[in-house]
């Protein structure tokens, strides 16, 4: 089994809301890295797993939907309603913007970039907020 990973980053801003009353429950930001790892048990014509351009084209649309935007809950009434309001980048997720929501979210949209990749699994994506803070995210597979 041949497992490829290709890092990536983005600097957003978030706050954590849903009643946390910590200081992430203020609007901040974070030089976020991540990383995605994909598995394959078998190599193309030209002996890779996965080339790294796919890898890296993927990688890129994450930067590109997540680099410079406002990552919020989106049932956080005022600040949303502000941020719409004063026209600001800004991706609205289910839940709090932690990151778990993003690792997840990210993990999701590689499963689908993936699909039509029979011989390709999405194994994890790592998002890193800080130098010290980081989530891994998987699914168990079928």
């Amino acid at each position: 089994m041949y497992e490829l990973s290709k890092t990536f980053r983005f600097e957003a801003a978030h706050r954590l809301a849903k009643g946390f009353t910590g200081k992430c429950a203020n609007i901040h930001g974070h030089s976020w890295n991540g990383k995605l790892t994909v598995e394959t048990s078998s190599l193309d014509e030209f002996d890779f797993g996965v080339d790294y351009s796919i890898l890296g084209k993927f990688t890129k649309e994450i930067e590109g939907l997540l680099d410079h935007q406002i990552l919020l809950y989106a049932d956080d009434g005022e600040v949303v309603d502000f941020v719409v309001r004063s026209r600001f980048n800004h991706v609205l997720f289910e839940h709090n913007p932690t990151c778990e929501t993003i690792a997840r979210w990210i993990w999701q949209r590689a499963m689908k970039y993936f699909q039509d990749m029979p011989d390709v699994r999405v194994r994890y994506v790592e998002v890193s907020e800080t130098c010290t803070t980081g989530c891994r995210y998987s699914e168990k597979v079928q």
